[in-house]
């Protein structure tokens, strides 16, 4: 499985959570992700720096078996101003093992991240993951997205 070894910045995010673990994350995240389209939040979010959706996972409990939150969101400038029903995270950045993905959603997405536990190649964090679904992502059939994993 390549990857490649980034410094990522601090950036923050403002968006929808939920919390999860090993056996509800399909269907909870999933289900944040109708919301997401149903109601249009994407376009209620102020200071966007880009319409690149980020998949956060954070505040683990311990590793990936333990629960967690995911949170998507758009990347934004500033969080003065938060929409009803949102909330704003930061992620410290730091060292990250940066994969590019590609193929049908959510099949590759679960695919990459099944690898991911199960490698040696570095070790996690924990702190906080992420997907980031820009335009290249946009056909479920054939997508392009990045997928950073924390790492020390």
């Amino acid at each position: 499985m390549e990857f490649k070894i980034e410094e990522v910045e601090d950036f923050k995010v403002i968006g929808i959570s939920v919390r999860v673990n090993m056996n509800t994350a399909g269907e909870l995240i999933g289900g944040l992700w109708q919301r997401w389209f149903m109601e249009g939040l994407e376009a209620k979010i102020p200071n966007k720096e880009s319409n690149d959706k980020y998949n956060i996972y954070t505040n683990y409990e311990g590793d990936h078996t333990k629960p967690y939150t995911c949170f998507l969101g758009c990347r934004v400038s500033s969080v003065e101003k938060i929409p009803d029903k949102m909330q704003a995270i930061e992620i410290k950045g730091g060292k990250y093992a940066v994969f590019d993905v590609h193929g049908k959603i959510p099949d590759v997405v679960l695919e990459t991240w099944s690898r991911i536990y199960e490698t040696n190649e570095f070790e996690r964090r924990f702190a906080a993951d992420f997907d980031v679904y820009g335009e290249a992502a946009s056909n479920p059939e054939d997508a392009r997205l990045k997928t950073c994993v924390s790492i020390k």
